[in-house]
């Protein structure tokens, strides 16, 4: 039919335009993906996990041979150890449950020794005690969320004072 109206070339050129508009309707017709569910403002909030709750007590351990050894300059981490337990009664409290729970008394008992010993061998009592305070100061000014968060790292901090 296109052949009696058009000759030669032009025919032929008609004849693939008509075949690529037939073809190009076969073709199916793909949906935009969605776009991803909004971004919340606020992440959700932060649980402290067991390890946490592991290093929370030793923080608290590390704190706790600062506040009865280091003197001088570093006597006043004695009445700020004394503010932390207060502020942080609740999540020291799940930490040492969570201790205690995890060992039988006399194993608790061990690795609470072990656990003071390690902090009481200090190479330089200047640079435990001066990282104690930092330590301190940080815990005081963090709730318990960030406590728990932030607690393996300061015990990082507290066991590299000690080298």
């Amino acid at each position: 039919m296109v052949g009696r109206f058009l000759s030669g070339r032009a025919a032929v050129t008609a004849a693939m335009m008509i075949g690529a508009v037939l073809l190009s309707s076969c073709t199916r017709q793909v949906a935009a993906p969605e776009p991803p569910p909004p971004v919340s403002a606020e992440p959700p909030p932060v649980r402290p996990t067991q390890p946490d709750l592991e290093a929370v007590w030793h923080v608290r351990s590390g704190l706790n041979v600062g506040a009865l050894s280091c003197r001088g300059e570093y006597d006043a981490l004695a009445d700020a150890y004394n503010r932390l337990l207060e502020q942080h009664e609740t999540l020291l409290a799940e930490a040492y449950r969570f201790e205690e729970g995890r060992l039988s008394q006399s194993e608790l008992d061990r690795h609470l020794t072990q656990i003071y010993n390690h902090f009481a061998n200090q190479r330089s009592a200047q640079l435990f005690c001066r990282t104690a305070q930092t330590v301190l100061n940080h815990a005081l000014a963090s709730d318990a969320t960030v406590f728990s968060v932030s607690a393996p790292g300061w015990l990082a901090d507290l066991n590299l004072a000690l080298q």
